[in-house]
């Protein structure tokens, strides 16, 4: 139950070149089954009016929980508000 979900799984989208004020973590556990349902996410973390960092946890296998997904976004996570 270790964080080996490799980095070049966790995709990091920055939406300005400021420093983002908030992290969003999204889950990607489905998108083999559901196309487009991470791209409809990072769109609407991007119409936000605050810059954000959007961090992507591939799942695809689900062989992590999703609170295990969490801690592993979590910890990539660039600001103080997730």
């Amino acid at each position: 139950m270790g964080d080996n979900i490799p980095l070049n799984k966790i995709k990091r989208v920055f939406m300005n070149t400021e420093q983002p004020l908030f992290s969003i973590i999204i889950i990607d556990s489905r998108s083999d089954k559901h196309l487009g349902w991470v791209q409809t996410a990072i769109e609407s973390a991007k119409s936000q009016n605050i810059f954000v960092e959007v961090i992507v946890v591939n799942n695809l296998g689900r062989k992590k929980t999703i609170g295990e997904c969490w801690n592993i976004g979590v910890k990539e996570a660039k600001c103080d508000w997730v």
